[in-house]
């Protein structure tokens, strides 16, 4: 056996006794993960890193029988086989059933090993702060063979579960510094905390992992992302930006990289025509609104384009997929709509974003939008969500809801 590996899983056991902390705070995919617990397919719990993947699988094993090894673990052994791991875990761990891998990407055979334990029937739950395990070694590896739970930062319900009221300071709160667990919990302060996890998904999810060595035009282009949040944008305008510093195949890859470790997320324009919205401008959010505090976008808070990517993290949270059911939509005079959520092959819902709708010209301009919308996708389900205001606005054919953005994120029905 591989003394190594089995020193390091007996430390991890060791260390794995939790305080109460951010353990007691229900997230709502623990039911799923419970549902599917003792299925004999690979359960794989995806999302960025610190989110409490790791803390929620934990709430779901307490008290049964699981072995737990963390595969980014400083003294994880590079050269160790799937043979010498479950030696180790079979051994520190005698009468598990459940076997937990934390950040599987991190051992380099993790496709064959995870295969070959399903094969042998061992139940396995698996975390990943990387999307590219889904999106591709994840399904070529475990085709049919896995369930996948994708578990974001805090939303709105999950932060008031950590103690706090349902007010507009808490809302605040929560619009400005996001849902990470360490920052809403534990007290870590948002801009030094975040600022530095940033880095860390940068330089391990996306310098390393991918071995870029253009690092400065790699940072130098996420802080033009950042800044662009809700804007439009494409590889030749962010070619431009840098001055032409990187290619559009470079800029290509930097994007991809970026999405699938958590960081960005690009949303397409809606048309019917599948090659026709590879040629339109592409849309920018980012996973945490925190983000974009720590990392200074703002001199001053922007409400509007926080409360904007807000609302983007919720339907991402709620499983609408840009470039699958989630848009933006521009109408045929050039009017644009933020969000299209779409269900199979027909247009479900418009949502227009926007922090007040007390100026005559914001008001007449986001009606306009969505009017011309919602005629021409033949959408009879339009909403505007706004900080406090609430009425409903009735145009020559279609009503339009006009919410406050909390009751929204409190509601839990808008998922397809």
């Amino acid at each position: 056996m591989n003394t190594q590996i089995y020193q390091l899983i007996t430390r991890q056991k060791n260390e794995s006794q939790r305080g109460p902390g951010d353990s007691l705070v229900h997230r709502d995919g623990s039911e799923r993960l419970s549902h599917e617990l003792d299925s004999p397919l690979v359960k794989v719990v995806l999302g960025p890193r610190r989110c409490g993947k790791s803390t929620m699988i934990r709430q779901v094993l307490q008290g049964k029988p699981y072995a737990y090894l963390n595969c980014e673990d400083e003294g994880f052994p590079k050269d160790v086989s799937g043979d010498d791991i479950m030696a180790a875990l079979d051994k520190a761990y005698p009468h598990a059933r459940y076997f937990f891998f934390d950040e599987i990407q991190n051992f380099e055979n993790w496709e064959p090993f995870l295969h070959r334990l399903h094969r042998e029937g061992r139940n396995c739950i698996v975390t990943g702060s990387n999307a590219h395990l889904l999106s591709r070694e994840l399904a070529s590896a475990l085709t049919g063979r896995h369930i996948a739970i994708e578990l974001l930062p805090f939303s709105y319900p999950e932060y008031l579960r950590c103690g706090h009221e349902d007010d507009d300071v808490e809302l605040m709160r929560y619009l400005q510094r996001g849902g990470f667990p360490e920052v809403l919990v534990r007290g870590a302060d948002e801009r030094s905390y975040l600022g530095t996890l940033w880095d860390s998904v940068v330089l391990k999810d996306v310098v390393r992992r991918y071995k870029i060595r253009n690092v400065s035009e790699l940072h130098d282009l996420y802080s033009v992302l950042l800044h662009a949040i809700g804007s439009r944008f494409n590889n030749d305008s962010l070619v431009r930006a840098l001055n032409s510093r990187v290619s559009a195949p470079t800029v290509k890859k930097f994007l991809l990289y970026g999405a699938e470790a958590y960081l960005f997320a690009e949303l397409p324009r809606f048309h019917y025509g599948a090659r026709k919205r590879l040629k339109f401008d592409r849309k920018a959010y980012v996973f945490d609104n925190g983000f974009l505090i720590a990392k200074k976008v703002f001199t001053s808070p922007d409400y509007g384009r926080l409360l904007e990517n807000m609302v983007f993290i919720e339907l991402v949270r709620r499983t609408f997929r840009p470039g699958l059911n989630l848009f933006y939509y521009v109408t045929t005079e050039g009017f644009e709509v933020d969000f299209l959520l779409r269900q199979g092959s027909k247009n479900h819902e418009l949502i227009q974003v926007t922090w007040n709708m007390s100026e005559q010209k914001t008001r007449e301009r986001e009606l306009r939008a969505l009017h011309q919308a919602a005629s021409e996708l033949g959408v009879d389900n339009v909403r505007i969500l706004t900080w406090d205001q609430a009425e409903v606005l009735q145009t020559q054919h279609v009503s339009i809801i006009v919410e406050p953005v909390r009751h929204w994120l409190m509601r839990s029905d808008h998922s397809l």
